[in-house]
C-alpha cells in the first residue's frame, strides 16, 4: 500500500515537473507563472502528504504492538525473576545452620556493623 502510494506520488512529482515547465514557457506574466509553480506545488504536495500520513499510522500500529509484545515479554521475565527468588531465598535459609538462624533470630544486626547495629536499635522504637 505505501509502495503504491509512493509511485503516485512520484508521477504526481513528474506530472507537476510538466506542469511548472509548460506554465513557465507558455505564460506572459508574473502573476501566471506564479499561478503555475503553485499549481505543481500543490499536485505534488498533496499526494506526499497523504502517502506520509498513511505511513506513519501504520509505523505508529507497528510501534504500538511491538510495545505490548515486549511489555508480554517483560511480565514473563518477571513471573520467572519472582519463582526464581522465592525458590533461592527458601534454599538460602536452609542452608544456614540452625545453630546461626537461633542467633540470628535472637540477635538481629549481630552481623552488622557496630555503628549499623547501634542506629538499629536507637530507632526501633520509633
Amino acid at each position: 500500500m505505501k509502495g503504491l502510494l509512493f509511485a503516485f506520488t512520484f508521477m504526481a512529482a513528474i506530472a507537476a515537473g510538466a506542469v511548472l515547465i509548460i506554465g513557465f514557457i507558455f505564460s506572459e506574466s508574473a502573476p501566471q507563472e506564479a499561478a503555475a509553480a503553485g499549481l505543481a506545488i500543490a499536485i505534488v504536495a498533496i499526494p506526499y502528504c497523504g502517502a506520509r500520513s498513511i505511513q506513519l499510522i501504520s509505523d505508529s500500529n507497528a510501534a504500538k504492538a511491538q510495545s505490548v509484545a515486549t511489555l508480554v515479554e517483560l511480565q514473563e521475565i518477571k513471573e520467572v525473576l519472582k519463582q526464581q527468588s522465592t525458590a533461592s531465598s527458601a534454599v538460602a535459609e536452609r542452608s544456614i545452620p540452625p545453630s546461626h538462624q537461633e542467633r540470628r533470630k535472637a540477635q538481629p544486626g549481630a552481623q552488622l556493623h557496630p555503628m549499623v547495629s547501634q542506629y538499629i536499635k536507637d530507632h526501633q522504637d520509633t
